[in-house]
């Protein structure tokens, strides 16, 4: 599972640059970092599931991958996740740091965190998960 942030930083974060033009440096493992604006994407690993046949382990991993994009508007929110999406789902093949992805969008849906107190807008967001493939060691 360690493969998947480099690989959501050089994907979301260089490759596309819809998505790079507007979180920028902005993207994040678990949640949104202390002082870090909007929009920004957070993201997680849930599980793995490493394939195996009669033989012992086939050298392919399946991980769920959690991804929230956040933004201070429902519009913002809504465009980001489409660039996302854009971006992710369905690349087949995808060379990233010498290793091959495949990532496929599973479900997605939206939800408003509100404010915490005046000093704060509240954030929209929403949650896109992803079956995301690739090879791993065996030995």
């Amino acid at each position: 599972m360690n493969l998947i942030g480099p690989a959501i930083y050089t994907r979301l974060g260089t490759d596309v640059a819809a998505v790079s033009a507007l979180v920028g440096d902005r993207i994040t493992p678990n949640k949104r970092g202390q002082g870090k604006g909007l929009p920004a994407i957070t993201f997680r690993g849930s599980g793995a599931r490493h394939i195996q046949s009669h033989s012992g382990l086939d050298g392919l991993v399946r991980v769920r991958l959690e991804l929230d994009c956040l933004a201070a508007t429902w519009i913002e929110v809504q465009d980001l996740a489409e660039k996302v999406r854009i971006g992710l789902d369905g690349q087949y093949g995808l060379s990233i740091g010498g290793t091959v992805f495949t990532f496929l969008m599973l479900d997605g849906s939206g939800t408003y965190d509100p404010p915490v107190d005046d000093s704060d807008g509240g954030v929209h967001r929403v949650n896109m998960d992803f079956a995301v493939w690739h090879a791993e060691a065996t030995s």
